[in-house]
């Protein structure tokens, strides 16, 4: 990872971080990230409409298969591959992965009921994925993260649906 300033301009750091340590209201953060950060997506990549539309399938309950991912994209599965270990960093399939495990955690989450699965996402064949999902993005399993204490996180996911729209979303369509 890089410092902000090191990849576009101390200024633009500066500016960052000033207009964040000035918010008065936690409501305002989106807006004043918006103000800052958009311009710098002036420019659409010619990959970006493929990652949204790959993002958004991501959010898809029951979508896990990349074959599934690129046929609703209109695009072969070697052209997924692509450009998503490009643009995202990672293979689709991992993604695809991590991002069932993130719909189903955050509807435990939500829910606080860890007792039961049956919040978790339809592709999970059967229960024994989910805990192996958890442990391989966490480090452990599901019953034992929630008994570490999840206030803050569950915090987070309150506060970013009250600031942004939703806990996890996919990346939104440029608006002039």
């Amino acid at each position: 990872m890089s410092p902000l300033g090191a990849i576009k301009s101390e200024a633009l750091s500066d500016r960052l971080l000033n207009s964040l340590v000035a918010l008065a209201d936690a409501r305002e953060l989106a807006a004043t990230l918006d103000a800052i950060l958009t311009p710098l997506f002036a420019d659409e990549h010619p990959y970006d409409d493929i990652v949204r539309r790959f993002t958004e399938i991501m959010l898809v309950d029951g979508v896990i298969e990349i074959a599934d991912a690129a046929d609703r994209l209109a695009l072969s599965s070697a052209t997924l591959r692509y450009v998503a270990t490009y643009a995202p960093g990672m293979p689709p399939k991992l993604l695809l992965r991590r991002a069932r495990f993130l719909r189903s955690s955050i509807g435990l989450l939500s829910s606080g009921e860890m007792q039961t699965y049956d919040r978790i996402d339809s592709s999970y064949l059967d229960a024994s994925h989910f805990p192996q999902d958890a442990n391989d993005s966490l480090g452990t399993t599901p019953r034992r993260f929630m008994a570490q204490g999840t206030t803050f996180m569950t915090a987070s996911l309150v506060a970013r649906a009250a600031a942004l729209g939703a806990p996890a979303h996919a990346l939104h369509a440029r608006t002039p």
